[in-house]
């Protein structure tokens, strides 16, 4: 059996499970509306899948730590305690973090609202530069937006081919090539 085929077995074996028939694929087959929508479905699982991180958070790491982990080429001087807080505990937590690109010019608030539509939170700082540490040319692809802190925010960017740690206001717009870095948010029993 040739891998794609594997592939619509495991899907007819899910809607089974689910209490469908397998006969129930046909009617996707032939609707072409349901076909659009189920194929539409894939396509965005497997750019989220692209675009997803299991990492290990460290809290009781130092800003300077953090720093040389992520052995960027420049910091950037607004990285302050003042500017960008990173509380410290001795927790280490397993997260995972994905990577929204609206593919639009859009505003801070507006990356905020769209993300928390779709069920997340926008990552740390401390988590978008745990990514940067354990996928550090990640952010030559495209530049990698954390959450705010007040009117602060943190990125990793690139300048030609060295990496750098940026801290800018929230006020501007980004641009369609930004990431937004996101945590599902965790829901309470």
């Amino acid at each position: 059996m040739s891998k794609d085929m594997k592939a619509v077995d495991a899907l007819v074996q899910e809607i089974i499970s689910l209490g469908g028939e397998a006969s129930d694929i046909n009617s996707v087959i032939s609707d072409a509306h349901l076909r659009q929508q189920l194929a539409q479905l894939i396509a965005e699982a497997g750019q989220c899948a692209k675009n997803t991180f299991v990492l290990e958070v460290d809290h009781s790491l130092t800003r300077e730590q953090l720093v040389k982990a992520l052995g960027c080429d420049w910091v950037d001087l607004d990285f302050t305690e003042n500017n960008v807080p990173l509380p410290k505990s001795d927790k280490k937590e397993n997260i995972t973090v994905e990577l929204l690109h609206f593919n639009e010019n859009i505003s801070d608030k507006e990356a905020t609202r769209r993300a928390k539509e779709r069920g997340y939170r926008r990552a740390t700082p401390r988590e978008v530069m745990t990514l940067g540490v354990k996928h550090k040319d990640l952010q030559r692809d495209f530049p990698i937006i954390a959450a705010p802190t007040g009117r602060r925010v943190l990125y990793l960017n690139r300048n030609g081919a060295e990496r750098g740690l940026v801290v800018d206001c929230t006020e501007g717009g980004w641009s369609g090539s930004c990431r937004f870095a996101v945590v599902r948010e965790q829901l309470t029993p």
